[in-house]
């Protein structure tokens, strides 16, 4: 993963965006981004083109992080709330 963004919606909610790129910095399209709450509910999608995604609506709370493409995959955890700017 190369950069992402959190933006605040409301007291509850934001919306996590990004782009996806390999070791040498390249961006890679199609790649899968999942992220699976602390409950076990899975919000997904798929990069674009440009390596860049957006999971809208995703509610304050932990979660754990698995991208996936052609190219490899990755796996993290994040934490995010209503004081969260960047990962």
């Amino acid at each position: 993963m190369r950069e992402t963004n959190f933006s605040l919606l409301s007291k509850y909610y934001i919306l996590w965006s990004g782009t996806v790129a390999d070791a040498s910095g390249a961006r890679v399209s199609g790649a899968s981004v999942s992220v699976t709450s602390n409950h076990g509910s899975v919000r997904s999608t798929t990069t674009d083109a440009n390596g860049s995604f957006r999971i809208p609506a995703l509610p304050v709370g932990s979660y754990a992080v698995a991208i996936s493409s052609s190219a490899g995959s990755a796996n993290d955890n994040i934490s995010v709330g209503t004081g969260t700017s960047a990962y």
